[in-house]
C-alpha cells in the first residue's frame, strides 16, 4: 500500500486538474451508497464510498473525514483506494486539501453548467477557510476575469485571505475586497455568484440582500442543525440542484418545514 502526503495532493491536484475530475464524476454513472454518519461528543465523523468505471476500469474509494468545531481550520481526511478485483487497499491519500478542493472544483462545475452562456462577473465568497480559499482559487480558474468579495465573520481572516489569492493570481488590489458578513449587504446585492462555504446553523444573508438571478453554491451545511440560507430565499429559487440524496436532510430544507421541502423537491 502506497501513502500519499497533504503536500503531494496539494502539489499535484491543481483547481484545474480538480475542476476536469468533477466534471468525469458528475457526468459518469456510479455506485454510491449514502454517507455513514459517526455521530461522537467532538464532531461528526463520515464514511463515503464510491465505485466508478472510468476508461473501462472499475474505481472504488472510501473517505473518511471527520469535522471538529474546536479545529474549524481544518477537516482531517483519508481517501482509501482500493483494487477492485482483489479487494485490497492500494493506496491511502491524506485527503484534507482534496476534500475542500474538490468541493470547490464541484462548486464551478455546478456554476458552470448552471450559467451556460453567461459570465459571471462579480463573486462573494462567505467564509475565509480551507473551503473559502479552495472556491476563490477554483472560480478564478475558471473565470480570471471576476471581481471577487470575501466576507467573514471577523475581517482579519478575510483580509489575509484576501492578500493570499491577490498574491497567487497576480490581482490588481481593486479586483479583491475583504468585508465582515454584517457588512457585506452591497456586495451580495452585486454578485452573480455567490459561495456559502461557513458552518453556520442560521441563514448567513436574509434572503432581500440577493439579487434576482443570483447563483448560489451552498456548500457548509451537511446536518439537520446547519443552515446558509433562508426559507424565502429558497421558495424564491428557479431551480435547486442537490449532489447526492441525503442533501435532501440538509438543515436549509428540514427547517423550513413541509412547505420548503415539498416546494424545493417541486424545483428538483
Amino acid at each position: 500500500m502506497k501513502f500519499i502526503s497533504e503536500s503531494s495532493v496539494s502539489s499535484i491536484l491543481t483547481p484545474s486538474l480538480a475542476i476536469q475530475s468533477q466534471y468525469i464524476a458528475f457526468t459518469t454513472p456510479s455506485t454510491t451508497p449514502s454517507r455513514l454518519h459517526l455521530p461522537s461528543p467532538f464532531g461528526p465523523t463520515l464514511v463515503k464510498p464510491s465505485t466508478l468505471q472510468i476508461s473501462g476500469t472499475l474505481r472504488s474509494g472510501t473517505k473518511i473525514v471527520s469535522v471538529r468545531p474546536s479545529q474549524p481550520d481544518t477537516v482531517p481526511a483519508t481517501l482509501l483506494m482500493i483494487d477492485c478485483p482483489t479487494g485490497k487497499v492500494t493506496h491511502a491519500i491524506s485527503a484534507s486539501a482534496l476534500t475542500a478542493l474538490r468541493t470547490a472544483a464541484g462548486s464551478t462545475v455546478a456554476t458552470m453548467s448552471i450559467m451556460s452562456g453567461r459570465t459571471p462577473l462579480r463573486l462573494l465568497i462567505a467564509g475565509s477557510g480551507s473551503q473559502g480559499r479552495q472556491h476563490a482559487r477554483c472560480m478564478l480558474s475558471s473565470y480570471p476575469s471576476l471581481h471577487v468579495t470575501l466576507s467573514n465573520r471577523t475581517l482579519s481572516r478575510a483580509e489575509s485571505l484576501r492578500r493570499d489569492i491577490i498574491d497567487e493570481f497576480k490581482l490588481g488590489e481593486d479586483r479583491v475586497k475583504a468585508t465582515t458578513l454584517e457588512g457585506a449587504e452591497e456586495e451580495v446585492g452585486k454578485a452573480d455568484v455567490v459561495c456559502l462555504c461557513t458552518v453556520a446553523e442560521g441563514p448567513v444573508f436574509p434572503s432581500c440582500w440577493y439579487k434576482a438571478d443570483v447563483h448560489v453554491n451552498a456548500v457548509g451545511g451537511f446536518n439537520g442543525d446547519m443552515r446558509e440560507v433562508d426559507s424565502a430565499f429558497l421558495l424564491s429559487c428557479g431551480s435547486v440542484v442537490l449532489d447526492a440524496e441525503e442533501a435532501l436532510e440538509a438543515g436549509d430544507l428540514l427547517q423550513g418545514g413541509s412547505a420548503v421541502s415539498e416546494g424545493v423537491k417541486r424545483k428538483l
